[in-house]
């Protein structure tokens, strides 16, 4: 059995660091794998011999790896045994060529002390403290119970090393950092005055309790998850076009002011598609993973930024809500943390079956009025329209398979015309010409004519090179042609005769597939798309004429085609156009069934014709052409498909999705990015990618699951992201709220109770108060049920919170970084709430509430690339101009110039914490740029006011100050405002005087920090 004090000291004595007395040489504590140990192997050991190199056969990442034996044939690690570890020979050895670290300085005696005391003690090993679900600890016994909790942990932190906690804060600086910690914005003069004046003993309390309530306060906390949505108002990369986000960040604002818990905040995000009960808001929620930025510039392959964006969101997932840098299991397996290759894209499983690939037009969308009004009623046409379609795509399915008799038709030649293409392009073309609207089509009208003149063109040089139709290839009574060929051409093919002796009667309908080329490989690794304009499909009798046979109806078995082929065939203007033959992507066979409006007989020499258009008139591909290099043909004579087209449920149908779609259209909407997943009879299959190679897979294809270092998800049979979401929020989950509370944490003190926000794993910082945290944890899931607000408030009613920043050289000399939290974190404020402070205080701020991005005034000739939709900054008027910082437009290639000077981040990745910095420019920016000039003159005037009213400069200066710093000036500083104004007025009018008098003010320290 151990001493009692070994029992004791994980809680007591657990991540004493730098800051902590040295322990005396009698009483060495027993050695800490998580604290001790683990740091030493992740810095010097882990980059040869972890999870991506295993040189020597030695890794230090996994126990039993460590414990073995490497290729010299010892152990590596022998519990009790210092002397027979290989670990402690090469670390200790003399040998340059044999010590560890190799080729790199000698680890230090005190290092190497604490591995042989470590494997002298039995090398016990511990996993990860990130990795073990967090227990409750109780309160501190030796500290007063009514404190704060936060206080208790806090401060038997500071008792052990000899430290104590620093008086409050006055309550000017209180209310100027809780004010604008909970809404971004500094208190008025009313709400100073009153707190300073309220004697009562919940005075700061009702404070708390008023900004919480605040509609400021869901603005505020929304910036701190924008940076980890990576949200945007432009969709990235090159052309970095418009995207329509916007409501997304109102959702976010929304969320946090109606105290949304944070289970379902994140839940709705990742998965709110898949809620069987789903809400507009909670379509709109999932466009926290729509803002992965897409490259819609010609030539780029949509298949690589399609895979990379369902990365992006595999490490956004796993480091916004988990801390695990899951980025870093791509190629291989975690250099530092027990996650293996194939565990990354078991994870990556979870998002590889979205509707999304990177298209052109950055489908699919939630479209969305923008009279609010309305927003429910286009909703449910769009459930009622996705419900059709998914009745439609299962019946098909259905029928197919009931279809037992599918015979395959052979095909026998094969041939491209390009010729006859353009003929025909050319003369669709000039009537569509005619049929344009040169004043209300003027775009489409130029388009048109400049392709007509290409076609025109192309068809000249075909008819000088005396063109003939080509041969195409045929393998195993299909077509099958991998070379290169037109892109705009015809190609027909020819099935088997029917023999002498027989007949073919009674066709009811004939399947035409698209087939990938290696179909075990496309279903990981899709092929170049499929697109073909029209269909039409002869009898070639024996006399050698042709027969068009009719159409009744088309069935596409693929859900990508569904909403156009439905429409087109409720238009029922060109039967041919109605195929439903297209694919973005070729990962499955693609199939459309042909129901013949009246039933075929082939007789001997008879056979089939079909000519299939590939016009490209899609644009699939950023301008790429689609190529069909293998089909097959099939026939039924099964009446259940000829019954079905007859039926009134498919009449209804596709009537009813006509009439829905139109009432869709008449409602004025935003195309807003969701998420949704493909139908379930044709999604991606997922393999795990060599070297993070997506062009090369390996192994067997893979099923959505976590790693194995965490807890378990539920068997079930079929694993998604609301699965992957729920699974986030189990109870014995160990990262979710140790996370979440970090991340609120941060945003209160400065810095997180662990401070790599996004790396929990072996490589991140060790919590400073791993008690406080696993507390806040547990209380914030199990005793709060979630709920933001209440843990805000528990954080900023301690006396942690409240303490004053000022520091003595004691406590500066011991914990620079304040680690201890002895004191409050002295903090600029954001790149936000400077712009908004100066125009809040200046009396220019619009308060209101959610709405379309806007374009303050700033420096000309920012944005080098024009946009298609936006095409310039167009500088806002009116109320727009002053609204607050979260509504400015963000372009990710031109990040709002003083936004980007005060760090915020670009957007086009997530980021947990921003990285401050200190430089001229900040300056510069806040003493020039428009904003801050008209928000001086605006102030100026206020002060002018002040001044006109009580005709005292005293009270006017006093008053601007304590409008703008939250506090009473020094008499000091009083004067020295004073004595400036007079010398500005010596030389200028007075306003002019007020005018730098305010601008003075907005860049002092006092002003620019919290």
């Amino acid at each position: 059995m151990q001493p009692l004090r070994f029992i004791l000291l994980p809680f007591i004595c657990a991540l004493m660091q730098a800051c902590q007395p040295a322990t005396s040489n009698k009483e060495k504590p027993e050695i800490s794998f998580n604290r001790d140990i683990r740091p030493i192997l992740t810095e010097h050991c882990t980059g040869c011999h972890g999870g991506v190199s295993k040189q020597a056969g030695v890794s230090f990442v996994y126990q039993k790896e460590a414990y073995g034996r490497g290729h010299s044939g010892r152990l590596t690690i022998k519990p009790g045994d210092p002397a027979g570890s290989e670990l402690i020979a090469r670390i200790e050895t003399q040998d340059e060529n044999l010590r560890m670290p190799y080729n790199a300085p000698p680890l230090a005696k005190e290092k190497i002390a604490k591995l042989r005391q470590w494997i002298r003690e039995g090398a016990k090993w511990e996993t990860h403290w990130a990795f073990k679900a967090p227990q409750k600890p109780p309160l501190p016994l030796a500290v007063a119970q009514q404190l704060n909790p936060i206080d208790q942990f806090v401060q038997q932190r500071l008792k052990s090393n000899a430290f104590s906690i620093s008086p409050r804060a006055d309550k000017y600086r209180q209310l100027r950092r809780l004010s604008l910690d909970l809404t971004g914005l500094p208190p008025s003069l009313d709400e100073i005055r009153q707190f300073i004046h309220d004697n009562s003993d919940d005075a700061y309390e009702k404070q708390v309790d008023r900004l919480l309530a605040s509609e400021q306060f869901g603005e505020r906390w929304a910036a701190m998850w924008l940076d980890l949505a990576r949200y945007a108002d432009s969709q990235g990369y090159t052309r970095d076009e418009y995207r329509a986000s916007w409501p997304y960040r109102d959702w976010v604002i929304k969320a946090f002011n109606q105290n949304m818990p944070y289970n379902d905040f994140i839940t709705k995000q990742l998965a709110g598609d898949l809620l069987d009960d789903k809400s507009v808001d909670d379509l709109i929620a999932t466009s926290f993973h729509r803002q992965t930025p897409i490259n819609s510039e010609g030539g780029t392959d949509d298949e690589e930024f399609r895979v990379i964006a369902v990365m992006d969101r595999v490490a956004t997932s796993w480091r916004a809500i988990n801390g695990i840098t899951m980025e870093c299991v791509q190629c291989h397996s975690h250099p530092y943390d027990p996650i293996e290759h194939d565990e990354y894209y078991k994870s990556y499983a979870f998002f590889n079956t979205s509707l999304d690939a990177d298209y052109r037009s950055d489908a699919p969308h939630l479209m969305l009025p923008k009279e609010t009004q309305l927003r429910q009623t286009a909703f449910e046409l769009q459930m009622k329209m996705q419900t059709i379609r998914d009745t439609t795509i299962n019946t098909t399915h259905q029928l197919s398979k009931q279809t037992g008799d599918w015979l395959k038709l052979a095909i026998v030649s094969a041939s491209h015309d390009q010729k006859t293409a353009l003929e025909d392009l050319i003369a669709k073309t000039e009537q569509q010409i005619k049929n344009l609207d040169p004043q209300k089509q003027k775009p489409r009208l130029n388009h048109a004519k400049y392709a007509l003149k290409r076609y025109q063109q192309t068809l000249q040089s075909l008819l000088e090179n005396q063109y003939k139709p080509e041969k195409l290839h045929i393998k195993n009574d299909e077509l099958h042609h991998t070379d290169d060929f037109a892109q705009k051409t015809q190609i027909s093919l020819d099935s088997e005769k029917v023999p002498p002796d027989q007949v073919i009667g009674a066709i009811t309908a004939i399947k035409l597939t698209a087939l990938p080329v290696n179909a075990q490989k496309a279903i990981h690794t899709p092929e170049f798309a499929v697109s073909i304009d029209d269909i039409e499909i002869y009898k070639h009798h024996a006399n050698g004429t042709l027969e068009k046979l009719q159409i009744k109806d088309y069935f596409t078995l693929h859900g990508e085609a569904l909403d156009e082929q439905l429409k087109r065939l409720a238009k029922n203007a060109n039967i041919d156009a109605a195929g439903g033959l297209f694919s973005h992507r070729l990962f499955a066979p693609l199939s459309t069934v042909a129901v013949l409006h009246t039933p075929l007989r082939l007789k001997p020499d008879d056979n089939l014709k079909i000519v299939l258009k590939q016009y490209q008139l899609r644009n699939l591909n950023e301008g790429m052409p689609s190529e069909l290099q293998r089909f097959k043909v099939e026939i039924t004579a099964d009446e259940i498909w000829h019954h079905y087209a007859d039926s009134e449920e498919r009449t209804n149908l596709i009537a009813e999705y006509q009439t829905l779609s139109q009432k869709l259209a008449d409602i004025s909407s935003i195309a807003l990015p969701v998420m949704l997943e493909q139908d379930p009879y044709n999604q991606r299959g997922t393999a795990l990618f060599s070297r993070g190679n997506f062009l090369a897979k390996q192994g067997p294809l893979l099923k959505p699951h976590t790693p194995a270092l965490l807890p378990p998800m539920p068997v079930q049979s079929k694993a998604n992201r609301l699965t992957l979401a729920k699974w986030f929020f189990r109870d014995d989950q160990p990262l979710t709220a140790r996370v979440a509370v970090n991340h609120f944490w941060q945003q209160l003190f400065g810095r997180g109770l662990v401070d790599t926000i996004g790396d929990f794993g072996s490589a991140g910082e060790l919590p400073s108060h791993p008690k406080l945290l696993d507390w806040l944890a547990v209380t914030f899931q199990q005793d709060y049920q979630w709920d933001i607000k209440k843990l805000l408030k528990l954080m900023v009613m301690s006396e942690t919170y409240r303490q004053t920043s000022a520091s003595h050289a004691e406590q500066a000399n011991l914990d620079p970084q304040n680690r201890l939290l002895s004191r409050a974190n002295t903090r600029r404020l954001s790149a936000e709430m400077v712009r908004d402070q100066a125009l809040f205080v200046s009396g220019l701020l619009t308060q209101k509430l959610a709405g379309e991005p806007v374009m303050p005034p700033q420096p000309q000739g920012i944005w080098g690339r024009k946009g298609r939709i936006i095409r310039d900054w167009q500088e806002a008027q009116g109320e727009n101009r002053y609204r607050r910082a979260i509504y400015t437009f963000i372009k990710r290639a031109y990040i709002y110039p003083s936004f980007l000077t005060f760090d915020m981040e670009t957007r086009e990745i997530s980021h947990g914490k921003r990285i401050q910095t200190n430089t001229p420019l900040q300056a510069l920016v806040t003493l020039n740029d428009p904003v801050y000039v008209e928000a001086s003159e605006a102030l100026g005037k206020l002060i002018a006011q002040d001044y006109v009213s009580s005709n005292q400069l005293d009270e006017a200066l006093k008053n601007a100050f304590l409008r703008v710093t939250s506090q009473p000036p020094t008499s000091q500083a009083l004067t020295q405002l004073k004595q400036t104004f007079a010398n500005i007025q010596s030389e200028s009018d007075q306003q002019t005087a007020f005018n730098q008098i305010s601008a003075l003010l907005l860049n002092l320290d006092a002003a620019l920090t919290r």
